[in-house]
């Protein structure tokens, strides 16, 4: 089974990890979204791929973990893009499930906990997609596999998937044996280009178990 997913949206066309990108990956036909997660102060869950801000928003280079959710809304998410898009901001994840609410689109959420500042991040995650019912449209994805493991036990219906890289020489199907993850679903990245030049990934579910 494969689908393809705007990656952070459709970043070729649009900035990354935006409402913008976001509405253009649908408006394109994708059938979901990629999206990076981080827990910030006041509990917020932002939108966001880097650990750090300054690649690709205008300010400078400081963590996302010193920041609250008003005071990140301050810098300009798409400048960096286009002057077009310098009203773009970093969006929460509750805006963007806000937005899915009018349309069908899957959604790829892939937890970061970079710092290991809010060891609930996926918690948090969680207790959005819940309150958006986003149950059956998701899967929470995650390099950290303890927060996976720990979503799996709290919630077992919710979908998530182990994220690894090629450079990975595992057995996957071994080493889920082996960590209790034998319900989750391996996924391995593969780059593609639509004929819009739009950035999207392959995703690859190999149904261990489910």
């Amino acid at each position: 089974m494969s689908q393809i997913i705007g990656h952070r949206g459709a970043s070729k066309e649009r900035p990354e990890n935006t409402m913008a990108a976001f509405v253009r990956a649908h408006e394109l036909g994708a059938c979901g979204i990629e999206i990076d997660v981080h827990a910030i102060l006041g509990d917020a869950v932002i939108i966001h791929h880097d650990g750090k801000l300054g690649r690709c928003v205008s300010a400078p280079e400081s963590s996302i973990y010193t920041y609250d959710a008003k005071t990140i809304k301050k810098y300009s998410a798409g400048e960096y893009f286009s002057p077009l898009y310098k009203n773009e901001r970093i969006p929460l994840l509750c805006e963007l499930l806000e937005y899915l609410q009018g349309n069908d689109m899957y959604l790829n959420v892939e937890v970061k906990n970079d710092s290991g500042f809010l060891s609930e991040v996926g918690e948090l995650t969680v207790n959005l997609l819940e309150r958006y019912n986003m149950l059956g449209r998701c899967i929470i994805s995650s390099f950290d596999h303890g927060i996976l493991k720990s979503i799996k036990n709290k919630h077992p219906k919710y979908k998530v998937g182990i994220l690894y890289s090629s450079s990975h020489c595992i057995n996957v199907v071994e080493y889920c044996k082996s960590t209790d993850l034998m319900r989750c679903i391996p996924i391995i990245k593969r780059w593609i280009r639509s004929s819009s030049g739009v950035a999207m990934i392959t995703i690859l579910l190999l149904m261990c178990g489910l």
